[in-house]
């Protein structure tokens, strides 16, 4: 999917708030896919034990990468500044708190003691997986491309928005 117009678009056409929701966008996509392949591959996968739902999570993983490099191609076309947006999770505050929830719940269940015999852990576990589920993904990640289809509906930014209805369809 060509950038070229999204260069222009945004070199042209945003005003500076636009870019800095636009980096934004950028920044907490990308935290929260590695975080995804973080919670599915290291404290989800190896707890399920049935081979359906590990090779199910593996294909997820790799859909996690695929998105983190979509974004990537999309800092990296637009030549923004990769050191800046990929630490705004440091410093945005509304993405930081986001960030430090999810990182609280993968904790809790990537301990390698963790024992799903007992109730309480595996409340905890299923606690975790739906909070990554409808919570993680099912509102926060999904709100995070309306900025983007919003500029698209305005005939702006129309290969990331593209780009980003790949991303939801996976």
């Amino acid at each position: 999917i060509s950038l070229s117009q999204d260069i222009y678009d945004y070199k042209h056409h945003l005003s500076d708030s636009e870019k800095h929701v636009y980096e934004n966008v950028l920044s907490y996509l990308t935290t929260s896919d590695i975080l995804a392949m973080r919670n599915i591959g290291l404290a989800v996968m190896e707890k399920m034990t049935a081979p359906e739902l590990q090779i199910y999570q593996a294909r997820q993983v790799y859909e996690e990468a695929l998105h983190t490099w979509t974004y990537q191609h999309c800092i990296e076309t637009l030549g923004l500044d990769q050191q800046e947006i990929y630490n705004r999770y440091r410093v945005v505050p509304a993405i930081n708190r986001k960030i430090q929830i999810a990182n609280r719940r993968i904790d809790s269940i990537l301990r390698a003691n963790i024992d799903l015999n007992d109730p309480d852990e595996l409340n905890n576990f299923v606690l975790a997986y739906i909070f990554f589920a409808a919570v993680f993904e099912g509102c926060w990640f999904y709100n995070g491309f309306s900025p983007i289809f919003s500029l698209q509906r305005r005939g702006l930014m129309k290969g990331t928005a593209e780009l980003f209805q790949y991303i939801m369809r996976d």
